[in-house]
């Protein structure tokens, strides 16, 4: 009898793994993340439905941006970076002879050149006129009219991304929080899709923090862009370009800071503690002597400032951090969240070692408690744990 229940228990996990087996939506890989072997089962499951009809234009769209996100993560894949810009690329023009006239095809055109050919926008507004209210369209809606400085489209598809309910309450109240410790009217400056698109996204459906100008590390490279913001700024314009080449593209993310410093309205200047990979790593190394830590992001001062003053004010009364202690909300970038938020644990540790030499004990352990939630389950938890047994 247990063999015979065996078999069944078998047969039934195997029923239900092969009904598993379906095509499911391929998000940004800035928004969900999922292990290679599941890209790669979704590539082979979205070509197959393109296999069953040719003009199904949503299969060749995600079997498009799943090729997309192989093309990044796989790293058995050795064809050189124009070998794989090339297979994009020729997926895309299968798309124009199968799905010519659809959203989809037009969104992927654009996607596939990008920020990097301006010239080639008119494939984004030909997707925005087929689906205006397609929530696809946001990031690259926002970015254009950022970059175009039309900041009521920005804030039109920022409003929209929100309303679509496929933002992530996480990063909201982790921007949120991000924004509430900066002085007035600062300019802070991000580095990627989740500590950028949350801010536009509160300032535009929230009105929240309007007085913030938020400079992305990736569109600033943008010349035409670049020169309209600055302006707007009251910062000098560069007597080099960026773009040119890699060496003056890392001199320039080195000077951004001081050169957004040196604006002719004094506002502040920020740098948000996303900036951890290694362009903007090395731009937070060279700033270092001139960077104090008060609360999530830094704050550029060439003259000495009472950063502890600012990180008690920032976690004691500005921020809202209850949703690190209990959180409820289905969020389909929760990986993500738990680890934007282990940005919290430098600040709160030093905000521990602060509370505790002034013998505030009930206030650092309650700041050691909320670390030790932050960190449960992360790579960082035992090196945590092991300080606080110091």
């Amino acid at each position: 009898m247990k063999t015979v229940l065996k078999v069944i228990f078998l047969l039934a996990v195997l029923h239900s793994t092969v009904i598993a087996q379906t095509p499911e939506t391929i998000h940004s890989y800035a928004k969900v993340r999922k292990s290679i072997d599941w890209y790669r089962q979704q590539q082979k499951l979205w070509k197959g439905e393109i296999d069953k009809s040719q003009t199904n234009a949503n299969a060749w769209l995600n079997y498009f941006r799943v090729c997309r996100v192989l093309v990044r993560l796989d790293t058995t894949d050795k064809r050189t970076n124009e070998e794989k810009s090339s297979y994009l690329h020729g997926i895309v023009n299968d798309m124009e002879k199968a799905v010519p006239s659809s959203f989809e095809y037009n969104l992927a055109r654009w996607i596939s050149v990008g920020l990097g050919d301006m010239s080639k926008v008119n494939y984004l507004q030909k997707a925005a006129e087929l689906q205006p209210d397609n929530p696809m369209l946001c990031s690259d809606m926002i970015n254009w009219g950022e970059i175009s400085r039309d900041i009521a489209k920005r804030d039109k598809y920022a409003k929209l991304w929100f309303t679509s309910g496929e933002t992530s309450a996480g990063m909201l109240n982790y921007n949120y929080n991000v924004m509430a410790g900066l002085k007035e009217n600062a300019i802070l400056i991000t580095t990627g899709d989740n500590d950028t698109y949350p801010i536009w996204i509160l300032q535009a459906e929230k009105g929240f923090r309007k007085d913030i100008a938020v400079i992305n590390t990736s569109l600033i490279m943008i010349k035409e862009y670049r020169d309209k913001l600055f302006k707007e700024l009251g910062v000098a314009p560069l007597t080099y370009d960026p773009s040119a080449s890699g060496e003056l593209g890392a001199k320039f993310k080195n000077e951004l800071l001081n050169i957004l410093a040196a604006n002719k309205t004094n506002r502040p200047v920020y740098l948000a503690l996303t900036a951890s990979n290694e362009c903007e790593g090395k731009m937070l190394e060279a700033n270092a002597p001139n960077l104090y830590l008060t609360g999530l992001a830094y704050e550029y001062s060439t003259t000495a400032i009472d950063n502890m003053a600012l990180l008690k004010k920032n976690f004691e009364q500005n921020y809202a951090l209850d949703y690190l202690d209990k959180y409820f909300v289905a969020d389909v970038s929760i990986d993500f969240v738990k680890h934007v938020n282990t940005n919290y644990v430098v600040p709160m540790v030093k905000l521990y070692d602060h509370y505790m030499l002034a013998g505030q004990i009930q206030l650092a352990e309650g700041m050691k408690q909320k670390v030790l939630k932050i960190v449960e389950g992360t790579d960082e938890e035992n090196e945590v744990k092991k300080y606080f047994k110091k």
